[in-house]
């Protein structure tokens, strides 16, 4: 996994679709970043709006600018990979904020440690619902597969990687419309190792359209990152992989299927809609949890709590606040973890 040179080209790729408002910080930080050696891949997907005259306006000779009709954004990712010359490829959330050193210190991850193959760093996002900047600050666990089914230690945009790792277990999967940078991992995860750089080089921004205010979206990636989920552990298990030996068959049994991991994390999504004030979505939530594991009072009483709440507009705020203190209560414990 060598490089052929003390700098190696790094290829940015950012994939936008109706961002205009959030062109143009977004792309002055990588213009702006230190490494020497970069190209930056920005795709509009088939936008509607302004976003196409914003990023042509751009004359930075390391801008590759694409423009197709939409596609969505996995098959655009990658699409816009392949279309890539980068030994490095850095994937860039579309309105997100790379700090200048970003690249630099990624990068030298990889030049310096040819067993590593993945790198994140800490970022910075804002929380829509406690109204404040949080820090995402994961680590990775020695058993980086047993680590992953646990917990997803990348937001995404934030993390750059080797293209033959990324060739070598076959790119992104246009199954997986969310989640598919989970799935990625999980299939990285035994050929290479992953990085944290221990520093906030990145801002996610939220935007209207985003999945995590979007209950719909929110539910399909939850079903989307389990499956990915499963496949990983049959992989282990058995050998195969659910998806390339049966397709969309497969996921339709997880979708029928009893899962009280997948009932876990619809309740906690619930959890998230309730301190945001959103009694009627996390409703939906709760009881699909309950129709997963019928058998988890957690769930049965939480969904007998939103009955009274929705009956009573005073019990409903009481219902917000207790969830909006119990979201803190969380954010200071993992910080405080996190110290220790």
């Amino acid at each position: 996994m060598e490089f052929s040179k003390k700098y190696p080209l790094v290829s940015i790729v950012s994939c936008f679709y109706n961002r205009t408002d959030n062109i143009h910080q977004s792309v002055e930080s990588l213009l702006g970043q230190t490494y020497p050696n970069l190209e930056v891949i920005l795709v509009d997907d088939g936008s509607t709006d302004d976003t196409l005259r914003k990023l042509s306006s751009y004359q930075d000779a390391r801008i590759k600018l694409i423009s197709h009709s939409n596609k969505g954004f996995v098959r655009t990712l990658r699409e816009a990979i392949s279309l890539s010359e980068g030994e490095v490829i850095a994937i860039h959330g579309s309105g997100d904020i790379s700090f200048p050193t970003r690249i630099e210190k990624q990068a030298n991850v990889l030049i310096e440690n040819a067993d590593v193959g993945v790198v994140g760093c800490y970022v910075r996002s804002f929380n829509v619902i406690r109204k404040k900047w949080d820090i995402f600050r994961p680590i990775i666990e020695k058993d980086q597969l047993k680590g992953l089914i646990e917990r997803n230690p990348f937001t995404h945009g934030e993390v750059i990687f080797r293209r033959t790792c990324y060739e070598q277990v076959g790119g992104y999967r246009e199954f997986f419309q969310f989640a598919q940078d989970r799935d990625l991992w999980l299939r990285m995860a035994s050929t290479t190792r992953f990085y944290i750089v221990p520093e906030i080089l990145y801002q996610r921004e939220i935007v209207m359209g985003s999945v995590t205010k979007n209950p719909i979206k929110s539910r399909k990636q939850a079903y989307l990152s389990e499956f990915a989920i499963h496949c990983a552990i049959m992989r282990q298990k058995e050998g195969y992989d659910p998806l390339e030996r049966n397709g969309a068959d497969a996921f339709q049994s997880i979708e029928r299927e009893r899962n009280s991991r997948l009932s876990v994390r619809l309740r906690n999504m619930a959890h998230y809609y309730l301190a945001d004030g959103s009694i009627a979505d996390a409703n939906k939530l709760i009881s699909e949890s309950i129709s997963l594991d019928p058998s988890s009072d957690k769930s049965r009483y939480l969904a007998a709590i939103m009955s009274l709440a929705e009956k009573n507009n005073i019990f409903a705020k009481c219902l917000h606040l207790l969830f909006r203190w119990r979201m803190e209560l969380i954010h200071h414990r993992n910080n405080k973890e996190i110290r220790h």
